[in-house]
């Protein structure tokens, strides 16, 4: 799970939200940081948990669930649309070329 969401997290926080900020997206992408403080804290707290206690672990790990459930859904019902109604296609796709190579160096530097 965290081979793919905290790269995934890493790209969004380094190439597409200071892209949405450029864009005038300042609410947007405040939401989205939030969310994603969220979710971290609560890989972090999971990180924590003591492998005997099985009731910590699963009650984290719905949280979580619940958390990037949350933050996926937002993201595809208005972030995403927002974006696609007033950033033209070549710029969206110069983001998203960068947002993948961001991803696969994400293990190279931590998130804020």
């Amino acid at each position: 799970m965290k081979n793919t969401l905290l790269p995934h997290m890493a790209g969004e926080e380094r190439v597409f939200y200071p892209r949405l900020e450029e864009q005038g997206f300042h609410d947007l992408v405040a939401g989205s940081r939030e969310e994603h403080k969220i979710v971290q804290a609560l890989i972090d707290r999971l990180n924590s948990v003591p492998k005997t206690d099985e009731e910590d672990w699963v009650d984290t790990i719905s949280q979580l669930r619940e958390a990037v459930r949350g933050h996926v859904d937002r993201e595809e019902k208005t972030v995403f649309p927002e974006a696609r109604q007033k950033i033209d296609d070549a710029l969206l796709l110069r983001i998203d070329n960068r947002f993948e190579e961001a991803k696969g160096k994400a293990h190279l530097r931590p998130l804020r």
